[in-house]
């Protein structure tokens, strides 16, 4: 019998110390060393115990019983340190505090190492020396021990419970089985000392200090039987804005977070269901379900599977987000931007120049470009003012788009409006800034209304023998007047763009045309398109592009036109990033 609790002694023994070693090898928890001591503790209790029933001879037998104390005695304070430190009390571990739980192991040790008090502690009644399984007399040194000892467990345990409860509802479970396993132990020792009927001849406390090691370690330290990654996970999906539904292989719902419910009407996890029955139209990336107000819900589906440790398929996850409010913010910003479309398209057709009209002995031919191929500020028009006479407008209001154009109307439209009762081209763009302005002048226009433009404007008499042109410009490029035998003139004074002061510098000027002339009216997109340095096309590079044409052959007013623009596009490389209007106006004495 006591070859076979020694060799359970020994095995018990051997499983603490291992577990000992996992614990210090592991290094993941910061309570990990006193637990690792606690374990060692308990295996050298077991060996010592095992080697205490093997030998024969008194005086051996007694030794390793004491020896037995080396881990007995270390038990008490190494739990209490490792609660300590696993509750979150590191403060109270100090090196005062280890000095003081180490003077009651010591003052133990040395009492069993001097003879004087040694048997004060234990020892062998000479009753039992033949005894297989000897009970071991204890004296008054043993049972202040036992008291502290038994007062340290109990301080370490309550705290120990306590500390999981409070954490968390999860440790519940955990805590009833850790304090079986943190009681048994002491309470199989406690038996063992008192001498309470067969607990009296085996101490039973190593055995039992193998099962609180192992749940120490696989519970506490590799999380084995913690719940609390099962709560928080439940805390994760509970709180996600998105549904989530976890599918096993056969395609039935297994789990549904509140989140999932919520999107699909239910009022409990539909366990068991068919996912195809939860959500018509998968494996769609988007699936329609009827909403309580008798409308559509839409919801976009991600699917995640879910693998086994072979790499085999187990099931799937499926999030859910509702995106119904999402689809109809997407389809209102895309009537929006329809309607726009359609508005700008609308908006460009009547701002598009319409067909230059037949001028008595003139030929009016013209180019328009918009930036981009849009709607665009520049403009131009040509109409007869009643009495003979023809107004010719070019025209650039700043900046582009649907912005520039709205200004551009309303320039076209004033112009038109006020022509037939102005006094002379400059009298017309004078009363044209009045009329845009207000009555109050730029000045006081709302910041969000402000705008300028520069416009060329001639007045045109046609008579036997050419033409008389009255020009007048606001801020606008001087127009190139293109003699029959190839000169090249600028015509007019620059004057101050339209929007800018309430009464502009306006300068009329008047030239004759003769047949074979050209009047050539363009906005800046001509002269300021820039090459890949910078350098602007110019006046001069325009003028001799004007000089170099022929423009009284037939069909050379179109021709020049394509040079103009070719010019600029070589220059620019590529096409212009400005608005392009060229408005050319020749003397004729044969028909194109």
């Amino acid at each position: 019998m006591a070859q076979l609790l020694a060799g359970a002694l020994v095995v018990a023994g051997v499983f603490l110390a291992g577990l000992a070693l996992s614990v210090a090898r592991s290094r993941q928890a910061r309570a990990g060393r006193p637990l690792a001591l606690l374990l060692l503790a308990a295996a050298w209790w077991g060996l010592a115990g095992a080697i205490e029933l093997s030998v024969v001879d008194p005086v051996e037998r007694v030794l390793w019983g004491d020896l037995k104390y080396v881990g007995i005695v270390l038990v008490p304070p190494a739990w209490l340190v490792f609660v300590l430190l696993f509750t979150g009390r590191r403060a109270l571990v100090t090196p005062r505090t280890l000095l003081l739980l180490a003077v009651e192991p010591a003052l133990v040790l040395l009492a069993l190492a001097w003879p004087p008090t040694h048997n004060l502690f234990r020892y062998l009644p000479p009753s039992q020396l033949d005894e297989a399984l000897p009970v071991v007399s204890v004296g008054p040194l043993f049972w202040v021990h036992a008291v502290y000892a038994y007062l340290v467990v109990l301080v370490a345990t309550v705290t120990f419970l306590r500390g999981l409860v409070r954490a968390s509802r999860a440790y519940r479970g955990l805590s009833v089985v850790l304090a079986l396993a943190a009681v048994l132990p002491w309470t199989a020792n406690l038996l063992f000392n008192l001498g309470v009927g067969p607990f009296a001849l085996v101490d039973l406390t190593p055995f039992l200090f193998v099962l609180t090691g192992a749940v120490l370690v696989q519970g506490l330290l590799h999380g084995r039987l913690m719940t609390l990654a099962r709560v928080a996970r439940d805390v994760v999906l509970d709180g996600l804005a998105d549904g989530i539904l976890v599918v096993d292989a056969l395609g039935r719902v297994v789990e549904a977070n509140p989140a999932a419910r919520r999107q699909l009407g239910l009022a409990r996890t539909p366990v068991g269901v068919g996912v195809a029955d939860l959500l018509p139209g998968l494996p769609a990336e988007e699936v329609q379900l009827p909403a309580a107000d008798g409308g559509t819900r839409t919801l976009e589906v991600r699917d995640q599977p879910l693998l086994d440790r072979s790499g085999v398929g187990a099931g799937q996850v499926l999030v859910l987000r509702d995106i119904t409010e999402r689809r109809a913010a997407e389809e209102q910003v895309a009537g929006l931007l329809r309607e726009r479309t359609r508005v700008a398209s609308a908006l460009q057709s009547a701002l598009r120049p319409a067909p230059l009209p037949v001028v008595p002995g003139m030929l009016a031919t013209a180019l328009y470009r918009p930036a981009g191929g849009g709607v665009g500020g520049d403009f131009y028009e040509v109409f007869p003012l009643g009495d003979g006479r023809w107004c010719a407008v070019l025209g650039d209001v700043a900046g582009k788009g649907a912005e520039a154009a709205a200004v551009t109307a309303r320039v076209r439209f004033t112009v038109r409006a006020l022509a037939p009762g102005a006094a002379g081209p400059h009298g017309l763009l004078r009363a044209l800034n009045t009329a845009l302005a207000g009555a109050g002048g730029p000045g006081e226009r709302d910041e969000d209304d402000e705008w300028f433009c520069t416009l060329a404007l001639v007045v045109l008499h046609p008579r036997p023998g050419g033409v008389r042109a009255e020009v007048a410009l606001a801020g606008h490029p001087q127009p190139l007047l293109r003699r029959a035998d190839g000169r090249v003139e600028p015509v007019g004074e620059p004057g101050t763009a339209l929007g800018v002061v309430t009464e502009p510098e306006v300068v009329p000027t008047t030239v004759e045309l003769f047949p074979g002339d050209a009047l050539c009216l363009f906005t800046d997109g001509l002269v300021e398109a820039r090459d890949a340095a910078g350098e602007e096309l110019g006046v001069e590079r325009v003028a001799d592009v004007l000089a170099a044409a022929d423009v009284v052959a037939p069909g050379g007013a179109q021709g020049v036109l394509a040079l103009l623009e070719g010019s600029v596009r070589a220059w620019h490389g590529g096409a212009p990033g400005d608005d392009l209007a060229v408005l050319l106006l020749r003397a004729s004495a044969v028909r194109d």
